[in-house]
């Protein structure tokens, strides 16, 4: 059934009747920004102890910048997509009448989330107000191994008989201490390694339970996805 909208013409889809595709490029290009400093975020996180915590609140602040103008770059794209729409029908649309079918989509796709998903992304939104006008961030650190290396193997074993000497002590190694590879497993770490080492992860607090701030950029990263595909679908 095509729904008649307060806006004052008829409206198939939200998106009909004019605007042949929604173009979401410069929303894109924002979501790219925003992965970018993910991908240094994590970076920083993986680095020395010493040298963490500065850079990791630096991107971190640049990460949840770049993520909420992905919001406000879609609503803007929308909006103009709407106020065109009005336009080849010979009407006149405003900001505020355009801004309700985006309202009412976006509503659509936030109510469809889980409560876990909805957590993550009321909990970053907020993170860039406080970031901005308020204070930074707060993350809590915890101890994590990762792994720096598998049993080394040899390439040319013939040509450093010491080096293959060292590499079939690294096994009988493993092989008298099972309780390595217990401790190895216990940890979280790939089977086959053989040196680890330490950093501080850092976790943010999301309805009163601890995420990896990571992963939970990470999965909000994704939902920005998601949501710009909820608007393409939308659009003929």
């Amino acid at each position: 059934m095509i729904a008649r909208l307060d806006t004052g013409f008829w409206n198939p889809g939200f998106f009909g009747s004019g605007v042949t595709r929604m173009n979401l490029e410069a929303t894109c290009d924002k979501l790219e920004e925003a992965r970018f400093f993910l991908r240094y975020l994590d970076e920083a996180q993986n680095r020395p102890q010493s040298q963490t915590q500065t850079l990791f609140r630096y991107y971190l602040s640049a990460f949840v910048g770049a993520a909420y103008s992905v919001e406000q770059y879609l609503q803007t794209e929308v909006v103009r997509a709407m106020r065109q729409q009005a336009r080849t029908q010979g009407k006149k649309l405003s900001e505020q009448q355009a801004g309700k079918p985006y309202k009412k989509l976006f509503a659509e796709w936030f109510t469809a989330l889980s409560q876990e998903k909805q957590a993550i992304w009321d909990s970053l939104m907020n993170n860039r107000g406080s970031e901005i006008h308020v204070e930074r961030a707060k993350t809590v650190t915890k101890e994590k191994a990762i792994s720096a290396g598998p049993i080394s193997r040899p390439l040319r074993p013939e040509r450093n008989p010491a080096y293959a000497a060292h590499y079939v002590m690294q096994l009988q190694v493993a092989a008298s201490y099972p309780e390595m590879a217990d401790m190895i497993k216990e940890l979280g770490l790939p089977s086959g390694t053989g040196i680890w080492t330490y950093i501080q992860e850092h976790h943010l607090e999301i309805a009163g339970v601890l995420y990896a701030t990571v992963k939970a950029c990470g999965d909000y990263v994704a939902l920005f996805d998601s949501l710009i595909r909820h608007f393409e679908k939308s659009a003929p």
